[in-house]
């Protein structure tokens, strides 16, 4: 089953989920070759606040959550997690 995860940083945390980035994308990169991950969007850099969605695969919506809180910038995350068809 797929989902779309759309994720905005809680406000003030910029700093803080820069010291995070390298971390990240090899979450990503990890995810990826497992299957977990189809698919990651970025907003713009120039954006306002940052943002991100991903396309991701699980059985059920608490997999997913449980997946996201593995993310090394979760503690600054404010997911919205959205079954697709």
């Amino acid at each position: 089953m797929k989902w779309m995860i759309d994720i905005t940083f809680k406000e003030g945390s910029q700093a803080e989920v820069g010291k995070l980035v390298q971390q990240e994308r090899q979450h990503v990169v990890e995810g990826k070759a497992q299957g977990l991950i189809d698919t990651l969007y970025l907003s713009a850099p120039d954006a306002a606040r940052p943002q991100a969605w991903l396309i991701v695969n699980g059985d059920n919506e608490e997999q997913v959550r449980q997946y996201l809180s593995t993310f090394p910038m979760f503690p600054y995350m404010t997911p919205t997690i959205v079954k697709l068809s």
